[in-house]
């Protein structure tokens, strides 16, 4: 896999943090997986999935947790941040990366489940399965 899993915030160009985790305690960001306030269906189950995935090993939250930011072009971003030593947090971010060079979704039903709450919702985006359904059906 030549994806690098996560990177140290000191490496991050123009971020900054007070997270001591982060700043001197060897955690570091998860470079895929991260969502923001105007994320498509994709990113958002992406992202979903990957929590997902990282609570099954670490329920407690010891080792990985979602840092949530404000952001000037996209409202907000959340990313993964982790301790890199955690071998099973790794694991998980080792799988999932590996598993999205070969597919573009993590978990499928936690997609479907979000593309029809956003359709019935009323916000769902131009390639929402629903919608082409239902184009279809009006034939």
């Amino acid at each position: 896999m030549s994806k690098q899993l996560t990177i140290p915030a000191r490496e991050i160009p123009s971020f900054g943090t007070c997270d001591e985790r982060l700043r001197d305690g060897g955690w570091e960001v998860v470079t895929f997986c991260s969502t923001n306030r105007d994320a498509d269906v994709l990113t958002r189950a992406n992202h979903a999935a990957l929590a997902n995935a990282l609570a099954e090993v670490d329920a407690e939250g010891e080792a990985h947790e979602v840092m949530h930011s404000n952001h000037w072009a996209v409202g907000w971003c959340d990313q993964f941040i982790v301790d890199p030593t955690n071998t099973a947090v790794m694991h998980v971010l080792t799988d999932c990366a590996a598993a999205l060079e070969n597919y573009p979704v993590l978990d499928e039903d936690l997609m479907s489940a979000l593309e029809f709450d956003d359709h019935h919702s009323g916000v769902c985006g131009e390639h929402c399965s629903v919608c082409e359904g239902d184009r279809l059906d009006s034939r």
